[in-house]
């Protein structure tokens, strides 16, 4: 029990508890971004491949991914700064 309040308490689970409760708005920025990448949502447009295999000029390679990877985790940083 104890075991599960230490989870429940974490900061991670506070933060998604305290964004469903007061910013249901910015929560449609993560569906969108689950719905294209889970290819729900554009997926006519190929839009999960630019995720899944990312291209730059015209390789699928390292630098691609590196530029995809950093604009996932600036949009998590910036998530957490709000």
């Amino acid at each position: 029990m104890t075991y599960l309040r230490g989870i429940f308490y974490s900061l991670p689970v506070q933060l998604l508890f305290l964004h469903f409760r007061k910013y249901q708005i910015l929560l449609i920025c993560w569906l969108l971004l689950f719905a294209v990448v889970g290819g729900a949502l554009m997926k006519t447009f190929g839009a999960e491949a630019l995720f899944l295999a990312p291209e730059y000029l015209g390789n699928v390679n390292a630098l691609s991914t590196l530029l995809v990877g950093g604009a996932v985790g600036v949009f998590i940083m910036c998530w957490n700064i709000t």
